[in-house]
């Protein structure tokens, strides 16, 4: 799938993409999903499109492609050999050119199944596309259609992240390419395409006459559609927006539906889940792939900027090359953003997030389903707290699966110890435990944890891709902050954890001491607001804000600068550690959790959590700024260090015999859960992410009130000080005023 933030429009589905996840399988005699095609005369350009069908993850398919009467003898013969491929491609033969909107009719005529995807001959779709609007569509059963965001290729390239959610824009223009699934009972409902639309845009007038019969849909926003770009777009079909019919077709749209222009466009309310849904626990279909190796789930839950996150991709990249897995991803929280889904996808396209596709009580079948469906050999959770809260239900369905979890951090402030401490009360329910250090598993095993199930496997870096030789030398980020003495990063989420708040201060005492140096801030989150005020408001000018980066940003970022500095409230032992000591950058840390067993006076700094502790990080970093060579000695013991014992060879060779333990496991015999228990528990647990949305919504309309509540106080307060009068009163409100780090 593109990454939105730097596309390539080369990287198509079907072309220069390694296979990291076969899709094969037995046909189903019952296909759940029909496929239809108009074809005429596109030639060899349609087999990209076959291939992009071919390697759906979704295998139960029939693909009808209508030939609306080719006259080229070179785009008949490729329709004869597009026959033989595969026995769930039917071609059938309109008796005369009748136009794309006539040749869809056609097909979905002699559809098989209750869901029709509509794909044009010289359009690509993602591997799993089909099976996420199939789950979209079962998942909202209100949903007339739904499609994906679509990328423009060829002769114009772009990003499309716009669809059904426009709604009344559709009265202007159209909004969506035909690419589409929609239930075969619109079709009927509605009598199918305006067979008499010729020059283009028959889909625009068969979207808004659903529209003008109360039937609507949504989007899923994920870049599933690849959308063709010719340069001859306009030339062929008249009716487009650079065409000379556009305006006029507009208005006869216009004049056709005059109830969506002069009452109402129909909308598509959200479904939100009741106090108490049941979750629905059949699985509305089978879809059995077939594999040749092994295969692993990991349910995780987002794919933002991060420790865990980074380390995920680390344990795929590793288990993908060391012993060939093929490795399935699904995300849990309801509320993620997924700033990192392109770098998951990069790796394996069995990405899901659940979050943009399902209702939120669909999320344990849906679970259920792709064990079942990937034949997985184990499921490994890492810092999902839904992923823990379903096992109960998850095992009474797939009692001989090991499920397995790895954990990086306790966090004291939330749920009494964070991830390691559901980790201890769902024990019974898991197989083996990985934690990332000695002091977190010991932790563990002192509030109650299996010590026979619990081990550790440090996270470990690529000390390969991890060197200042391979990396760019710095490029942009070298240029930043001119001829300064030293550079400083702070890499990770702008989030409590981490204490911006910490690093703003010191950011301050250090520009108070006159140092002269820059600190670059890589990361995003929400304490960004926050941290970017105190900033502004004290007039610190040695701090770089530079957002969020991706994976080799970070490498060309540590390899223009010296230092990290990362003065953390708690960690396991942070990744970005481990990648800066191999990178010879020291690090400047916080002493907690597992550090002191990667990072000693040798190698860095380490700064325990104490009333003092912001003069001992300015200290460390004016020590390390005027001493230059024992920063270098320090940074080649680091790396040194890393390249001795902590290799990524070490990681998928730990983890691919911890899960070869975990199947033979004698766990896996022992009495497991009753789907009765198990889908009652599911029930618990989805009534819990109920009312945790539910307390984030409150909490962010709390918020807007108290911010407005905060302007207008503000506004008083000037008043009254324009007047001269106030006084006290004034000074007190001011005071009450201030927010944060400032209060």
């Amino acid at each position: 799938m593109i990454n939105a933030s730097s596309p390539d429009y080369s990287d198509v589905p079907n072309l220069n993409r390694t296979r990291a996840f076969r899709y094969s399988g037995e046909a189903d005699e019952n296909p759940r999903v029909s496929i239809v095609t108009p074809y005429h005369n596109t030639g060899a350009i349609f087999l990209e499109t076959v291939e992009s069908v071919l390697q759906q993850s979704l295998r139960c398919w029939e693909w009808i492609v209508v030939d609306d009467a080719s006259t080229e003898v070179e785009a008949v013969r490729i329709l004869s050999q597009v026959a033989s491929l595969d026995r769930r491609i039917r071609i059938v033969h309109m008796p005369r050119n009748g136009g794309p909107g006539a040749a869809r009719n056609y097909g979905i005529g002699q559809a098989k199944s209750d869901y029709v995807f509509q794909l044009d001959s010289d359009d690509l779709i993602e591997p799993v596309a089909l099976e996420i609007l199939l789950w979209y569509l079962v998942s909202h059963p209100n949903c007339a259609f739904v499609k994906g965001f679509e990328v423009g290729f060829g002769a114009q390239n772009y990003l499309w992240p716009r669809g059904f959610d426009d709604g009344s824009k559709f009265l202007d223009e159209n909004c969506v390419q035909t690419n589409a699934m929609v239930r075969r009972s619109v079709f009927q409902a509605v009598g199918g395409y305006d067979e008499t639309i010729r020059g283009g845009c028959e889909d625009w007038e068969f979207w808004l006459r659903c529209a003008d019969h109360g039937l609507w849909g949504r989007t899923v926003p994920l870049y599933l559609h690849w959308y063709r770009r010719r340069v001859d777009h306009s030339i062929k079909w008249a009716n487009f927006d650079a065409g000379p019919n556009y305006r006029r077709f507009r208005d006869g749209l216009h004049q056709k539906f005059p109830r969506l222009t002069k009452v109402s466009f129909p909308r598509l309310p959200e479904i939100w889940h009741c106090p108490r849904e049941i979750p629905p626990v059949e699985l509305p279909l089978t879809n059995r792939l077939s594999k040749a190796s092994r295969r692993l789930l990991i349910i995780v839950p987002h794919l933002e900027l991060g420790g865990s996150d980074k380390f995920n991709l680390d344990l795929i990249r590793s288990l993908q090359s060391a012993y060939s897995y093929e490795v399935t991803v699904a995300t849990t929280l309801a509320s993620a953003k997924h700033s990192w889904m392109s770098e998951f996808y990069a790796l394996t396209p069995d990405v899901f997030p659940l979050n943009t596709f399902l209702r939120v009580p669909d999320y344990p079948r849906f679970l259920s389903y792709l064990i079942e469906s990937r034949s997985c050999d184990a499921v490994l959770i890492t810092h999902s707290a839904l992923g823990y809260q379903l096992l109960p239900f998850l095992r009474s369905r797939h009692p001989s699966i090991p499920f397995i979890d790895y954990v990086h951090i306790e966090e004291l402030s939330w749920k009494s110890g964070g991830y390691p401490r559901m980790s201890v009360d769902y024990v019974t329910d898991l197989t083996a435990t990985v934690a990332s250090s000695r002091h977190l598993r010991d932790w563990m095993i002192a509030r109650g944890h299996d010590e026979t199930k619990c081990s550790v496997a440090y996270t470990c870096v690529d000390t390969k891709y991890w060197s200042r030789t391979s990396a760019v030398g710095g490029g942009r980020f070298s240029r930043i902050g001119g001829a300064t003495a030293c550079r400083v990063a702070f890499v990770g989420r702008l989030h409590e954890q981490k204490r911006p708040e910490l690093l703003a201060k010191i950011a301050l005492e250090l520009q108070r001491r006159e140092w002269n140096g820059t600190i670059l801030v890589a990361g995003s989150g929400p304490e960004e607001e926050m941290f970017r005020k105190f900033i502004a408001e004290e007039r610190i000018r040695n701090v770089v804000m530079l957002g969020a980066l991706a994976n080799s940003e970070v490498r060309e970022l540590f390899a223009s600068v010296e230092l990290l500095l990362v003065p953390s409230k708690n960690e396991g032992i942070a990744l970005v550690l481990y990648e800066a000591m191999s990178m010879e950058v020291v690090p400047i840390m916080a002493d907690v959790g597992g550090q002191s067993e990667l990072l000693n006076a040798e190698t860095g700094y380490l700064i325990p959590v104490c009333e003092g502790e912001l003069t001992q990080y300015v200290e460390a970093v004016l020590d390390a700024t005027a001493n230059p060579e024992k920063r270098r000695r320090m940074a080649c013991r680091g790396r040194e260090q890393m390249v001795r014992s902590y290799g990524i060879e070490v990681l998928p060779k730990q983890m691919h015999e911890l899960i070869s333990r975990a199947t033979e496991s004698e766990a896996l015999v022992r009495p497991g859960v009753s789907r009765k228990v198990g889908d009652t528990i599911a029930l618990e647990a989805i009534e819990q992410v109920r009312l945790e949305i539910l307390a984030e919504w409150l909490w962010t309309q709390r918020s807007e009130f108290l911010n407005v509540v905060k302007e207008k106080a503000v506004a008083a307060t000037e008043r009254v000080e324009r007047l001269g009068v106030g006084g006290r009163w004034t000074q007190t409100i001011r005071r009450k005023l201030r927010l944060g780090w400032r209060a």
